[in-house]
Order: C-alpha cells, then sequence, then structure tokens
C-alpha cells in the first residue's frame, strides 16, 4: 500500500500527514468529529482557547475509546464463557449416550 501526503484543518490550524492511501476516509472522519466536537465545546462551554478545546477533546475521545474497549471485552468474554458452556454441555451429552 502506498503512502500519501495530505493536510486536515483541526481548531484552525493545518497539520499535514502521510497516511497509507487506505487510511484517508478514516483520518477524514475523525478530523470531522474533532472538529464537532471542539464546536460543540465552543459553543456550550464558551470556551476560546484552543489548548483547552482540543485538550477537553482528547480527554471526551479517550474516554469513549476506553468505554468501547471495556465493552468489547465484557461481549468478548460473555462469548468465551457461552461456547465454554456449549463445548461442555456436549461433552456431557456425548458422555451420557456413551459416545466418550
Amino acid at each position: 500500500m502506498s503512502e500519501i501526503s495530505i493536510k486536515i484543518a483541526i481548531a484552525n490550524r493545518t497539520y499535514p500527514l502521510k497516511i497509507k492511501s487506505d487510511e484517508e476516509e478514516v483520518v477524514g472522519k475523525a478530523q470531522k468529529a474533532i472538529q464537532e466536537i471542539i464546536t460543540d465545546f465552543e459553543k456550550n462551554y464558551a470556551i476560546t482557547d484552543k489548548q483547552d478545546l482540543l485538550s477537553m477533546t482528547l480527554i471526551k475521545m479517550a474516554t469513549e475509546l476506553y468505554k468501547l474497549k471495556d465493552e468489547k471485552e465484557s461481549v468478548s468474554g460473555k462469548a468465551d464463557e457461552k461456547v465454554t458452556a456449549a463445548i461442555e454441555k456436549i461433552g456431557s451429552y456425548l458422555k451420557s449416550t456413551n459416545v466418550l
């Protein structure tokens, strides 16, 4: 996969990036999400300092990321438990029918 150079704008600053060509859409979505959160904070909290806005945005996005990670681990753990229970039931059934 080839790398491409792009520029993204966040909080009135432009940042040059080199990314894989297949990441361009995801980076664009991230840029849009970041800018929307910044705009929301500006409107709802009357904060104008860009550093504060960026820090608050980072905290919000990191919190959401960790929530998703915890949910994923919880779902994965429950799936593992269900698979283990199913295997045990199958094993019990096979033992009861003298297959094992």
